[in-house]
């Protein structure tokens, strides 16, 4: 990494550099971890790309709560696109097909989940900068863990990250599989 900006709008509406949120923050991912969720569950072997998952509205209740799709005020998806593999799932962002889908392939054991999500973004880059935070992925111990953190989680809920783990998974992605810790630099040279 060459450089990194992060500008805030301080109380005097200017903007400057205050601090490196890229790695000192914690965010939820949202849809950003529905990737890092599905390719866990086709690394465990817990399902395939060709799994079909129903849809239904656009909501679905799961243990009490909703979740919505982005089209759940229109009656989700049409009728021919309710049911839809895991390559549609993700091309649509579907939050359903995400979190029924991974609730379903980890009903018996949570805890496989979040060990394969912490391998892909949990992990600690010891980076070379002061204040890096670490990521936060609950575990079936922890107090807060309830029968909706695995699909929440699965969405991007329920889970926090410094934006700098998320960029590291989607750049192993980009080369073929292989992460490569993220390396500060001045120059680079060809």
């Amino acid at each position: 990494i060459k450089a990194i900006v992060n500008m805030s709008r301080g109380s005097d509406g200017q903007y400057r550099e205050e601090k490196n949120n890229a790695v000192i923050d914690l965010y939820e991912p949202g849809s950003t971890f529905k990737t890092a969720a599905i390719l866990t569950a086709l690394n465990d072997q817990k399902i395939t790309r060709d799994r079909k998952q129903f849809l239904g509205d656009g909501t679905y209740n799961m243990h009490g709560r909703l979740i919505r799709d982005h089209n759940w005020r229109n009656g989700g998806f049409k009728e021919d696109k309710k049911y839809q593999n895991i390559d549609e799932i993700m091309m649509n962002s579907s939050n359903i097909g995400v979190g029924v889908t991974i609730e379903e392939a980890y009903y018996g054991n949570k805890q496989q989940f979040i060990d394969g999500i912490r391998k892909l973004v949990g992990m600690n880059l010891d980076l070379q900068l002061e204040g890096v935070a670490k990521p936060i992925i609950k575990d079936t111990k922890d107090p807060g863990f309830s029968k909706l953190t695995i699909p929440w989680m699965s969405f991007g809920y329920e889970t926090l990250l410094p934006p700098i783990n998320m960029v590291t998974f989607y750049n192993a992605i980009a080369n073929n599989g292989e992460m490569v810790k993220p390396r500060f630099v001045q120059a680079a040279s060809r």
